[in-house]
């Protein structure tokens, strides 16, 4: 019989304790998907939907029917999911709203129960979740059937009234990357700073995922259609506040290369789409990479799909003036 490591110390409605498989199965699952995101960024559904071997099985990572889910190997919960839906599709669930469960209070995201059919069972593994403290994966949508994992995440506390929860950016010791800022040493404190750290990764994610669907996953420039190799570059940095927002007409998908040559104003687009180079980039002469920035000279960005997709000449005016200051 597999040793219990945690009992409850509160009303778990009958569930049963963390197990000695359950945690191993866990702390492998959290270091599959941290390592999935370190390499991938982003992770496409696909990715999740393979799962992980752990010993000779393969163990799943989450459901495309619903978001609170624990594999078969497990007594507990191992992940919860929010989704972006194709467009058209329904919104089953108010944590499917992005805005909603994610951009809202700094303090926590906001996670829906279940409701309907079974509910009741499924639900039980939130509130067993919260009372042993598990650390577990909170996969969020930043677009269709690509997700930005909270890894790991805990479940902190529970609404019975709303029937929600609420999650925030867990610990796990080494595992663990954000450093806390000296002067924060109270755990709501340390919790709304790690929440305000997720929340920006998840607001670049969203901006990125968007851009290059705009863009059918091509560079504006070159037209390289490897996704993992592009950025989401800002044509107005995100500071300004005026014109800085992360919107679709704010953005343009460039290789890694041309983002920086871009962001150090050595690459410059007017507001009709033909792109300049600097003198100072044009006086180097020191190989084929400085080639291929200097082959862009006179060319236009390859367009979006749709017209309303275009870049603001607003925002492109404002960066081409700053580029010929430089130029």
């Amino acid at each position: 019989m597999d040793q219990v490591l945690y009992s409850s110390s509160g009303d778990c409605g009958g569930c049963v304790a963390e197990t000695e498989r359950d945690r191993q199965i866990r702390l492998a699952a959290i270091a599959w998907v941290q390592d999935l995101h370190k390499r991938h960024g982003t992770i496409a559904w696909s990715q999740i939907d393979d799962g992980f071997w752990f010993r000779t099985e393969r163990v799943r990572l989450a459901t495309k029917a619903r978001g609170i889910f624990k594999p078969k190997q497990m007594e507990t919960l191992l992940s919860i999911k929010t989704v972006v839906p194709k467009p058209g599709r329904r919104v089953w669930y108010d944590d499917q709203s992005i805005d909603q469960a994610v951009f809202g209070k700094r303090e926590h995201f906001a996670y829906s129960f279940m409701e309907g059919a079974r509910s009741d069972q499924v639900n039980q593994l939130l509130i067993q979740a919260c009372d042993l403290g598990l650390p577990i994966i909170y996969f969020v949508g930043v677009a269709p059937n690509l997700y930005e994992p909270i890894v790991p995440a805990t479940i902190y506390s529970l609404d019975a009234t709303l029937r929600r929860c609420f999650v925030g950016p867990g610990d796990l010791g080494e595992c663990n990357a954000d450093v806390i800022p000296q002067g924060v040493s109270d755990d709501a404190d340390k919790r709304r700073y790690r929440v305000g750290l997720a929340q920006q990764r998840l607001h670049q994610s969203m901006f990125r995922a968007a851009v290059l669907r705009a863009y059918g996953n091509r560079c504006a420039i070159t037209g390289l259609p490897v996704p993992r190799l592009l950025d989401a570059a800002h044509i107005i940095e995100d500071r300004n506040q005026k014109l800085g927002q992360p919107v679709v007409r704010n953005g343009l998908p460039l290789s890694k290369i041309h983002h920086a040559a871009f962001d150090a104003d050595l690459i410059g687009i007017d507001p009709d789409h033909r792109i300049h180079i600097s003198t100072r980039l044009l006086d180097e002469d020191d190989g084929p990479m400085l080639d291929l920035l200097k082959d862009c000279i006179g060319k236009k960005i390859n367009p979006p799909r749709r017209p309303q997709d275009y870049p603001d000449p607003a925002r492109l005016e404002a960066r081409f003036d700053r580029f010929r200051l430089n130029f």
